[in-house]
This record gives C-alpha cells, sequence and structure tokens, in this order.
C-alpha cells in the first residue's frame, strides 16, 4: 500500500457568505449600466406607478405630457431604487444616460413605444401597407 492511498483528498472548504464567494472570483467583470439597468426594470416593473410611464404609445397618453416627461420620471424611479439598494453603477449615472439604457431594455422585452405602436392584436404590422 503507498503512502496516496492513506492520503484523503483535503479540499478548502467553501465560502460561508456571499461576500466570501465573491472574494473568489476569477473574473472582474461587473455589471454594464444596461445590465443594472434590466435588473432593475424587472424589479419595478410589478409597481403601476413605472409601468404606466412606458403605456402611452402617442403624446397624448402620457403621464406627465411626454415621452420625455415619462421617461425621465421612469429613469428617476431607476436611479432612486439603484441608490436604496446599493447599486453604484446605476445609482451614480447622468438620468439621460439611464433613459438611454431604459429604452434598451424596454426594447429586450418586446415592450419599446415603437415595437408596441406598431402592434395590432399582438402582431406586427407594417405601417407602410397601413397607409395603402
Amino acid at each position: 500500500m503507498s503512502d496516496t492511498d492513506n492520503v484523503t483528498s483535503m479540499a478548502p472548504p467553501l465560502p460561508a457568505t456571499v461576500a466570501d464567494l465573491l472574494a473568489h472570483r476569477k473574473s472582474n467583470h461587473t455589471k454594464s449600466l444596461n445590465d443594472e439597468v434590466d435588473d432593475i426594470f424587472v424589479r419595478l416593473w410589478e409597481n403601476p406607478k413605472f409601468r404606466d410611464l412606458f403605456e402611452a404609445v402617442h403624446p397624448s397618453q402620457t403621464i406627465e405630457g411626454s415621452f420625455v416627461c415619462d421617461d425621465n420620471a421612469a429613469a428617476i424611479m431607476i436611479r432612486q431604487y439603484a441608490d436604496q439598494h446599493h447599486m453604484p453603477t446605476t445609482s451614480n449615472t447622468k438620468l439621460a444616460a439611464i433613459i438611454f439604457s431604459a429604452h434598451v431594455v424596454a426594447r429586450r422585452f418586446g415592450q419599446g413605444r415603437s415595437q408596441r405602436r406598431t402592434m395590432v392584436k399582438g402582431e406586427r404590422v407594417n405601417m407602410s401597407d397601413a397607409a395603402d
């Protein structure tokens, strides 16, 4: 019998906390602004005040009087959420960048205003055909 047969494998213990686990991460990847806004967007979606800001597809349907104002109000909600939940990438970002990112995220879910504006009964309509 060799010495290697008697030696049991002693792997290091698993990290006990998330902080300990994160300290062992091999890559230095941090979430991008779009990644954080995507997370926040999903978390805020069931808040009717937030969702209502994305509902309008025509200016007369907006909550605050224009798409720009509705987008600004949504971006403020996103930034406040980020600040309250210690998400530094988003909480330290200008509103204009958050608005741009929120548009990207909304399109990821097929909920961008221009995407929804061209739908009838859940089907995309080619607007050039509608004029004929």
